[in-house]
């Protein structure tokens, strides 16, 4: 399997009218929800990796919890 390109993924609907609500909103600086997500998930990844990463800090295995 390819390691690039993109995989599909589902959300919830209510989370899908929040995001579309965010994206429609005349001030918002997203164009798509789909580029919303990136950003979203990009920030929460480098979240979760600077929490296992601190030194001194034993790793938590990436789950997110401490």
């Amino acid at each position: 399997m390819s390691k690039g390109g993109y995989r599909n993924v589902s959300i919830p609907y209510p989370i899908y009218r929040a995001l579309s609500e965010i994206v429609e909103d005349d001030e918002s600086l997203y164009i798509s929800i789909s580029d919303l997500v990136k950003e979203a998930l990009r920030e929460k990844i480098i979240d979760i990796r600077s929490q296992t990463l601190v030194p001194g800090k034993k790793s938590n295995g990436g789950d997110g919890k401490s």
